[in-house]
């Protein structure tokens, strides 16, 4: 089986390419041995948030389907949570 952080550094490569501030992207995994299920908690810089998210949700849609299709192969699930600070600003 794929280890979780393989995953979670495709992940992280892949948000890396669409945003402006790589270097702000941090990803938090959290597991749930329970029910077999993996979040990726996504943190970006503020401006950044929108691009990863996409028109009509479309980049944050195709992200959950690439990690939906390695959790079927490894049958495990993964989810993706794009987590906005409300404490910063958005310039």
């Amino acid at each position: 089986m794929a280890d979780h952080k393989d995953i979670q550094q495709l992940l992280s490569r892949m948000v890396q390419l669409i945003v402006d501030h790589p270097e702000d992207i941090a990803i938090q995994a959290v597991h749930e041995d329970k029910d077999r299920t993996t979040t990726f908690q996504i943190r970006a810089n503020p401006r950044d948030v929108g691009m990863i998210i996409g028109r009509q949700a479309r980049n944050a849609h195709s992200l959950r389907i690439l990690t939906g299709a390695m959790g079927m192969k490894f049958q495990w699930r993964y989810l993706i949570d794009i987590v906005e600070d409300p404490g910063q600003n958005r310039l």
